[in-house]
């Protein structure tokens, strides 16, 4: 008797779990759509929601963790291939998510990280101008035309990465065309920013890394996660 109880008992709690995990996915696909439209991407994020059970997480309205994966995100003018974030302590009204309508979302903290391929801050640039940027070991070449003595002549520049409030900057370090240096002002002129203030979920930056694909932005945000605004419709 004690055998079949253990068992039924057994079943139910694993019934129970996967229940629990069925709506913690169903609700991670609904976020996905609300931070779509906060980040204005044309693809619905990824969001989990971690820890267990998700159901006692939704009745209290803080949940410890959240992840979001939110890709092709337009920031200024970018397109940012990739953000990563992971929120910690989040707070929010399940119900009223569910809906489309939010009063705000807040976080505790948060650490997200941004991937921003060359091949998109290229189109970005050719927007703009002629220059293009690329990998070379802990810097970035910067190749294009610039104008010497009245002239346009095809240089090269290598740069270091800077950050910045609301940029990033790639700062010219040394520029040469043919294999003969250039003036600096025409240098100058090869210095390539970045605008990073358009962020979503409040991201402050605090490093940016050169990697052979990709500059990579790591930062933290808390306060709010989405502003309050009306996200039905």
């Amino acid at each position: 008797m004690l055998k079949r109880l253990l068992i039924v008992v057994a079943i139910l709690l694993g019934l129970a779990a996967l229940a629990d995990r069925f709506l913690a996915r169903a609700a991670g696909e609904a976020a996905g759509a609300q931070v779509r439209r906060v980040t204005h991407t044309q693809q619905a994020a990824d969001v989990k929601f971690r820890g267990f059970p998700f159901v006692t997480q939704a009745v209290g309205g803080t949940f410890d963790q959240v992840d979001v994966v939110a890709r092709d995100v337009p920031v200024e003018g970018l397109q940012i291939k990739r953000i990563d974030a992971h929120f910690s302590g989040v707070h929010v009204n399940l119900g009223r998510a569910l809906a489309g309508d939010l009063a705000a979302v807040n976080t505790d903290r948060a650490k997200a990280t941004a991937r921003l391929t060359y091949d998109d801050l290229n189109s970005y640039l050719r927007r703009r101008g002629s220059l293009t940027v690329a990998a070379a070991g802990g810097r970035v070449s910067i190749s294009g035309q610039v104008r010497v003595n009245g002239a346009m002549i095809d240089g090269l520049a290598m740069a270091t990465v800077t950050l910045r409030p609301g940029s990033i900057v790639l700062q010219v370090s040394e520029a040469s065309a043919g294999g003969k240096p250039i003036p600096a002002s025409a240098a100058r002129l090869m210095t390539v920013t970045v605008p990073t203030q358009g962020l979503p979920f409040g991201i402050a930056l605090q490093s940016v890394v050169v990697e052979a694909d990709a500059l990579i932005m790591r930062g933290t945000a808390s306060g709010i996660l989405i502003p309050p605004k009306k996200l039905s419709g």
